[in-house]
């Protein structure tokens, strides 16, 4: 397995070369690194979700999820499982992760 991403911070294109053939592991790192070469282009991923687009996702059904505090950050980091990308970790400040909290039960209570 070989591949390179050569891009730079505010291109608007990446040049990806791929051969050999890539096991989950390496599919996994793959995806990582074509992720933060994606961040540093530009147009920026856009802050808040186009409400359009909400319909064409297909969410992951019922994914695992760890939290654990991150003190010496001042916040929490989320671990969500996804089936294609792994596992993938935010950091949350404080606030945020209360926020966060407070939405996901107002919204599981309209069900119950």
């Amino acid at each position: 397995m070989k591949f390179t991403i050569e891009t730079r911070p505010g291109a608007r294109s990446a040049r990806l070369n791929l051969t050999g053939a890539f096991s989950a592991t390496e599919l996994e790192q793959l995806i990582g690194d074509l992720a933060r070469a994606r961040a540093m282009m530009q147009p920026g991923v856009p802050r808040d979700p186009e409400p359009t687009v909400e319909m064409q996702v297909d969410p992951q059904h019922d994914p695992r999820f760890f939290v654990s505090e991150a003190p010496d950050r001042g916040g929490v980091v989320l671990r969500i499982r996804d089936a294609g990308t792994g596992w993938r970790a935010y950091w949350l400040p404080y606030n945020e992760a209360g926020r966060l909290g407070m939405l996901l039960d107002e919204w599981s209570r309209r069900r119950s």
